[in-house]
């Protein structure tokens, strides 16, 4: 493409000009709007943004294919429109553009606030830690201002002992040089001291940008460390595969399971052995690791638990009644998870989140189940 070429508007652009449902894009009519004869590539790439320049040459190309523009004088009638046919002018400009600048204005600003909500988080973090070595900056910054201040009131009093001496007593010259000689030394140390402190104050700041940086490399550094253990512990734990396959702990990522393993207690029970007993009191909820178990209530059976699915989580979810409220029996061989409330209060935000998220789908599930049992039940009454 000849970038000094001029271009003019064909009777063709004209009229997909004034079309609104037409081949063209708005950013791509602005570009079109551009040609009036006069302009060349270069010009028009000088007024549009750095996203559009890069696929001008290409535009230019799909434009003079298409027929909306030409590098001559236009002649007075129109041309005939070209068969679809024969020409597909989406087609061609797809194939000529490609699909990483057909981005909509809502992708590109979707992108652009994502990025903006990252940099904002790094710098709530930085401004956190820049605040706390900001403070310690004022108080030793306070304390060289009263040194300055005092050495100040220092010279000051010198200087009035000087004219004191001369006026009142009017001592030998040897003693008022003497005084002026201390006078001029107090002087060059506090100028001294005045140097040492301004670059004192300027090693300060470079030292607070430096602890910054090397706060946010520490930080990093002790979460991939945090999470290359998880891993490794999780990898090298022989019930870590069981737990990782239950639906409660789907979400859950190998640092926040890793952290479940440590302090939750692993229960085996036999078949027909009873877990929990109507009326007892707990906090503990459990969940289904392995095998099936009933939950009954006057003799009559209410659900069947399977691997995946939790029990007993009553005290946890509401935090009123510890009384265990239907009998819970193994009807085969079972592996559990105990899991006690109390462990959870220590545990990591994200990990708490992570197991009242499990709740929330598990409770979902059993009031659709509910919700279709009584459609059932309705519609056969």
């Amino acid at each position: 493409m000849r970038n000094a070429t001029s271009f003019f508007i064909t009777p063709l652009g004209k009229a997909e000009l004034q079309n609104p449902f037409g081949e063209l894009t708005p950013d791509q009519r602005q570009i079109l709007l551009l040609v009036d004869g006069n302009r060349n590539i270069k010009d028009i790439s000088a007024l549009i943004s750095s996203n559009e320049r890069l696929y001008l040459n290409e535009f230019f190309e799909y434009l003079l294919l298409a027929g909306f523009v030409s590098d001559s004088e236009p002649p007075p009638t129109p041309q005939p429109v070209p068969d679809n046919k024969a020409f597909n002018k989406t087609s061609t400009y797809k194939a000529l553009v490609p699909d990483r600048v057909l981005l909509t204005e809502n992708e590109k600003r979707a992108r652009m606030e994502q990025d903006l909500a990252q940099c904002q988080a790094q710098l709530t973090q930085s401004k956190e830690s820049f605040d706390t070595l900001s403070e310690k900056y004022r108080r030793i910054k306070q304390q060289v201002l009263s040194y300055k201040q005092g050495m100040e009131s220092k010279v000051a009093a010198h200087q009035a002992e000087v004219e004191s001496l001369l006026y009142q007593q009017k001592q030998s010259m040897a003693q008022r040089i003497k005084l002026e000689d201390e006078l001029r030394a107090l002087r060059m140390d506090y100028e001294q001291l005045q140097e040492k402190a301004e670059l004192k104050s300027v090693q300060l700041e470079d030292a607070v940008k430096i602890r910054i940086a090397k706060e946010r490399l520490i930080g990093e550094e002790q979460q991939r460390q945090k999470m290359q253990a998880a891993d490794e512990m999780l990898l090298t734990n022989p019930r870590y595969q069981k737990i990782r396959e239950l639906d409660f702990f789907k979400y859950f990522s190998n640092l926040e399971l890793a952290e479940l393993v440590v302090w939750a207690e692993w229960c085996t029970f036999k078949a027909d052995e009873a877990i929990l007993h109507e009326g007892d009191v707990g906090s503990a909820f459990y969940v289904v690791v392995s095998g099936k178990l009933i939950v009954q209530k006057d003799n009559k059976i209410l659900t069947v638990l399977k691997p995946g699915m939790p029990f007993g989580e009553g005290f946890y979810l509401e935090h009123e009644n510890m009384h265990r409220s239907a009998d819970v029996i193994a009807r085969t061989d079972c592996e559990l998870l105990e899991i006690d409330p109390m462990h959870l209060e220590g545990a990591e935000p994200v990990s708490r989140m992570r197991i009242a998220e499990a709740f929330m789908r598990i409770q979902t599930k059993r009031l659709r189940a509910a919700s279709q049992m009584l459609r059932n039940l309705l519609s056969h009454s």
